[in-house]
């Protein structure tokens, strides 16, 4: 059964003071409605949320036309397999991220996109530990139609060069590196948050581990034992929400006026929180 947290397997002891965790998982506190949540952190993009959830696919407020350009995207990703991955297994998970693919794709935000092109890919890939993990990857890249290098294909276009993307990771660690250390913020539009990353676990471990606790806030980093591995790769564990890169002005912009709500970053964190992951991972695990 998939869970938000595994609270039954967590055992007494395994964690010094688990309180904290606890009442975060526990907390009927959603911070949804006001963007803040008990620990006193806030999400910063609460005010796209809000906005996106009162406005159509679609829907731009671009200063310039290409901030309302329609945006290329793929109806599906494109799949890459990397090392020995046994094939039926690479298939089914394949096939488990294009369900994720598809919802997101529906969400107002990134229908019909406008202001940025949306090109998915999938990398299935068997870690040197042997493990075998997933990342599904919608890449946003802002449109710039006075540049020459611009394409147009059936009435959308598409820009080359950086850009942000929303990842979905499946089975992999929850932060990006072992010693990576983070802390739950709690739950937003009924989905659990660790900092800014959203996760569901479908398995009766817990994926961090206690590590420190200072000023009131409990650090976490990754449990190296939390995946089964006597179990299907294809089977999902633990499944991953985040945003990776951003415009090089990001952090200044986000101190000063703001980001706007429908440029192509915002989109992709406006996706990112307003979808339901705990339905994602559902409808991830009928596939078979």
């Amino acid at each position: 059964m998939i869970v938000q947290a595994a609270i039954a397997a967590l055992l007494v002891g395994s964690v010094p003071d688990p309180s904290p965790m606890h009442q975060i998982i526990n907390s009927a506190h959603d911070a949804g409605e006001t963007g803040r949540f008990e620990n006193g952190h806030t999400l910063y993009y609460h005010y796209i949320v809000q906005y996106w959830q009162e406005y159509p696919a679609g829907s731009s407020r671009g200063e310039n036309p290409s901030a309302s350009a329609p945006g290329q995207f793929n109806e599906k990703p494109s799949v890459y397999v990397h090392g020995k991955v046994p094939p039926k297994e690479a298939d089914l998970i394949a096939r488990k991220l294009e369900v994720a693919h598809k919802i997101l794709m529906e969400l107002p935000s990134l229908k019909d996109i406008r202001g940025a092109s949306l090109l998915s890919s999938i990398n299935i890939r068997r870690t040197l530990s042997g493990h075998i993990e997933a990342e599904l990857k919608l890449f946003a890249r802002p449109i710039s139609l006075g540049s020459p290098r611009t394409i147009k294909i059936n009435g959308r276009y598409y820009t080359p060069g950086e850009g942000t993307s929303l990842d979905v990771e499946f089975n992999m660690p929850l932060f990006e590196y072992p010693r990576n250390l983070g802390f739950l913020s709690g739950k937003y539009n009924g989905n659990l948050l660790a900092y800014e990353d959203v996760f569901v676990v479908n398995s009766s471990r817990w994926p961090l581990q206690y590590h420190d606790h200072v000023d009131d806030i409990t650090y976490f980093s990754n449990d190296p034992d939390f995946f089964d591995r006597t179990i299907p790769p294809s089977k999902l564990q633990l499944l991953v929400g985040k945003i990776r890169g951003g415009p090089p002005d990001m952090d200044l912009r986000m101190n000063n006026q703001g980001l706007s709500e429908t440029e192509y970053i915002s989109r992709l964190y406006a996706a990112l929180y307003m979808a339901d992951w705990n339905e994602i991972a559902r409808k991830m695990e009928e596939v078979r």
